[in-house]
């Protein structure tokens, strides 16, 4: 897997509405793959690293620890071995900002809001970053991230009628319909030619909205989350697939498309 970073990310929503900023007070490296992030109000935010590109970001503010999505009947995303080497694996913390890296990401949190933004360290470019706290809802999570005027969206399983998102909102979730419009297959993942990528971690219902419902915005819910950024956008939705799950690939995903 070359030139690319990935961040998987679960919240686990409270019954209470959050909206407001999460202050951070700090940050440890408690094994040689994790980081954990302790924000206001004992809440903690955990950064599990998969590989140098590939971490899964953990929220859980009932005090629940690092876990995989429920499902019935049992059933798993991720294949059984999916984690590969994390090189040196740093955390600092200078001029109000924690920033968690490795060899080719860098993971900046500003500690006053919680925000945060993902940079390609090879590129130097910022892949994507967040505009407004997490919203923590009965049954959802909401996270929203920029949208640049030059970028377009791609993905979300079998969306019929549709292939760039841009402007557009797309439903996850299994309608049986393959009319215009309709949904069949959907899957919880999406790819920006901003140079990243997300992949909810779960099997729950969701909406993206790719600044249709507020220009400039991408809006997202679920409850758990898979990011990544790949260096250069991929011309083919195979691409997308190669990129993303050659590493870590989803245990339903075919192997002819990751060939």
């Amino acid at each position: 897997m070359k030139n690319i970073f990935s961040l998987a990310l679960v919240f686990l929503s409270v019954v209470c509405l959050q909206a407001q900023p999460q202050a951070v007070a700090g940050a440890q490296k408690i094994n040689p793959t994790t980081v954990e992030v302790l924000l206001d109000g004992n809440r903690r935010m955990t950064f599990d690293f998969y590989g140098d590109n590939i971490v899964r970001l953990f929220q859980d503010n009932s005090g629940g620890i690092l876990r995989a999505p429920e499902a019935e009947p049992e059933a798993q995303i991720l294949v059984d071995n999916p984690r590969q080497r994390v090189s040196a694996l740093d955390v600092n913390d200078q001029n109000g900002v924690i920033s968690i890296s490795t060899e080719k990401i860098a993971i900046q949190i500003d500690k006053a809001t919680s925000l945060l933004r993902v940079m390609n360290r090879k590129t130097g470019k910022i892949a994507f970053e967040e505009v407004k706290p997490i919203v923590f809802e009965k049954g959802k999570v909401t996270l929203t991230f920029k949208e640049h005027p030059d970028e377009y969206f791609y993905g979300g399983g079998v969306q019929n009628g549709r292939f760039s998102h841009k402007g557009k909102t797309i439903e996850i979730e299994n309608q049986n319909s393959w009319t215009d419009g309709g949904v069949a297959s959907p899957t919880p993942f999406y790819w920006s030619t901003n140079g990243y990528a997300v992949m909810w971690h779960t099997f729950k219902k969701g909406r993206y909205a790719f600044g249709s419902e507020e220009k400039g915005l991408v809006q997202l819910f679920h409850t758990d989350v898979m990011l990544g950024c790949p260096d250069k956008p991929e011309p083919m939705y195979v691409g997308m697939w190669k990129r993303m799950y050659s590493h870590s690939p989803p245990v339903w995903s075919p192997d002819q498309m990751v060939a």
